[in-house]
């Protein structure tokens, strides 16, 4: 009830904190919290509702502040938040994941006219690797633990889509979901060896996982909800 809605959760690197995104009304803002849910506090108002993405410190997040076209990824401390701009690119970017080395990080942009996934390294983020080449588009990235792969959301033709692996540099993407359900939000365990991700329709999605090695299916962990999404491995 109420105009309040907290969503995007992501865990810090030590599992000691959350990082969300709060929209009251036309307000959204990031905030931190521990991970009984005390200590909430604001770090930065931006426009719209986007996930944010933890250095491996636990001391910045990164996040795309701005609305269409002007929508931009920023990294900010959090103790002493002082947004600074990392793309000036022209185009929509979205999805921010840090690498777990700190040194780059990896988004969609819509650049190519689809929208595909990239890597940056912060040192010079004006030079972009292009990770993907779907066909009609890939979102929603998450480096492995070892930095050395990155999963995927990889658009299919119509509302359908699946989980993809992809190396970093591009290359050797494999598929990792058959289901002809619309599939999304991948998220890494810590030891690399599963991948999460959300299955099913708006009205009705569930959360899954599935190895991340093997040909398997993927096991339902929970039941038909309308209130799920974007899960995040804690351990």
């Amino acid at each position: 009830p109420g105009d309040q809605c907290d969503i995007l959760p992501r865990w810090s690197p030590d599992r000691q904190r959350i990082a969300f995104t709060r929209g009251v009304g036309s307000d959204s803002a990031l905030w931190v919290m521990n991970k009984d849910g005390s200590n909430a506090r604001r770090v930065v108002s931006v426009e719209g509702k986007g996930r944010v993405a933890w250095s491996p410190d636990g001391r910045r997040l990164a996040y795309v502040d701005g609305v269409g076209k002007d929508r931009e990824l920023y990294v900010t401390a959090i103790d002493s938040p002082s947004p600074r701009r990392v793309t000036t690119s022209e185009s929509v970017v979205d999805d921010p994941s840090w690498s777990h080395d700190g040194s780059r990080l990896a988004f969609w942009s819509d650049k190519s006219g689809e929208r595909q996934i990239y890597t940056l390294t912060l040192a010079d983020p004006s030079k972009w690797t292009k990770v993907t080449s779907a066909p009609y588009g890939a979102v929603d990235p998450e480096w492995s633990p070892d930095d050395n792969r990155i999963a995927y959301t990889r658009n299919g033709d119509g509302d359908n889509s699946d989980i993809w692996i992809v190396d970093t540099a591009g290359g050797n993407d494999r598929r990792l979901t058959r289901d002809p359900a619309r599939e999304m939000d991948p998220g890494w365990s810590r030891d690399g060896k599963w991948i999460v991700f959300v299955r099913g329709p708006v009205s009705a999605p569930r959360v899954y996982a599935i190895p991340a090695q093997a040909d398997a299916d993927a096991r339902a962990l929970t039941p038909e909800s309308p209130a799920v999404g974007h899960p995040n491995w804690s351990a």
